[in-house]
This record gives C-alpha cells, structure tokens and sequence, in this order.
C-alpha cells in the first residue's frame, strides 16, 4: 500500500490539464472533474482519520494494528 498523497496542488493540475485536454476527440466535462478531484480528497482526508484512530487505539493497547495495516498484513487474530 502507497502511503504517497498528491498534494492539493498535484490535484489541481490534474484538474486543470484533465479539463482542457482532448482526449480522441473527446472533451471531458469540468463537473466530472471536479467530483472526481473532490472524491479524492475526501477519501485523503478519511484515509488519514482512520490511521490516526488506529494509532490512537496502538497507544492505548499497545498492540501493532498500525503497522499491520501498513504493511497490508492481516491481523493475527480477528478483531472482537
């Protein structure tokens, strides 16, 4: 799992070049883009609550949930 983020920036551009570009004779409508760019960061900014919240549970546990999931490994045992 990539921990990468596009900046606010990055996506801006994306955008941009997303909206004014042809794609095969095809023009993409800036409201799509727009959602998608919105959806994105909304997801960014879910992705880090929850690493948070699972730090947060780490601390008070002192187990490795975060660094499982970063890792992308499965839990040893099932969450109750």
């Amino acid at each position: 799992m990539s921990t990468d983020r596009l900046t606010e920036e990055q996506l801006d551009r994306y955008a941009e070049l997303a909206i004014t570009a042809e794609h095969d004779g095809i023009k993409v409508d800036p409201a799509v883009v727009t959602v998608l760019v919105d959806e994105v960061r909304r997801l960014q900014f879910q992705c880090r609550f929850l690493l948070k919240q699972i730090a947060k549970k780490d601390a008070r546990s002192g187990e490795g949930a975060l660094e499982e999931f970063l890792a992308g490994d499965e839990p040893a045992t099932p969450a109750p």
